[in-house]
């Protein structure tokens, strides 16, 4: 990927995205769970995105209809991994249940458990 220096604003908020994902470092478990449940809407906001600047090119300006119809099988396609990214969260809780098990609705005194040290 090249580094983006203005000019297109999608390409530059990408761009952004990429550099947001990088440095952002969750402060537990709990918070990824939270994340996981929030990762469709990454695809469905870009999707949205790119309708919404197509819909502008197509109403103003002479734009050819086959570049139209390309775009958009590329929102389409994007819509399409933010419905598959809603299977993200559940099987993250699937393969977790037990860890969050224990902090959904822990045991009397659950905090004895503290395994960090063994």
């Amino acid at each position: 990927m090249t580094q983006i220096q203005g000019g297109f604003p999608l390409a530059t908020i990408a761009a952004e995205l990429n550099a947001a994902a990088a440095a952002y470092e969750p402060p537990d478990m709990w918070t990824v769970s939270t994340d996981l449940k929030q990762l469709p809407d990454v695809f469905a906001n870009v999707a949205l995105a790119l309708r919404t600047y197509t819909q502008r090119l197509e109403g103003q300006y002479p734009i050819d209809q086959a570049v139209v119809q390309e775009i958009g099988q590329l929102y389409t396609g994007l819509a399409q991994l933010a419905q598959a990214a809603q299977g993200v969260e559940p099987l993250f809780r699937q393969v977790h249940e037990a860890d969050l098990r224990r902090g959904e609705t822990p045991r009397i005194s659950e905090e004895k458990w503290d395994v960090s040290g063994v």
